[in-house]
């Protein structure tokens, strides 16, 4: 399911109770950056997985919960 970066910013910002600044695009980087990005599941389906996937707010909850044991991201 295609989900934006401001659908994991409000994820993250819920969990620390952080605000969220939007930063204007560069200029420089407008045409070099991929602004979606969507897995095809067609072949991983072809090959037999057929277990659900878990949403973003469980997936990136289960990882802050990991960072959070392990007091960070190093």
């Amino acid at each position: 399911k295609a989900r934006s970066f401001m659908d994991l910013a409000k994820i993250v910002s819920q969990r620390y109770d952080a605000p969220i600044e939007l930063v204007p695009f560069p200029k420089d980087l407008e045409g070099k950056y991929q602004t979606f990005t969507e897995a095809n599941l067609d072949k991983l389906r072809a090959a037999g997985y057929e277990e659900p996937f878990c949403s973003l707010e469980e997936g990136v909850g289960k990882y802050l919960d990991v960072l959070d044991e392990r007091g960070g991201y190093r």
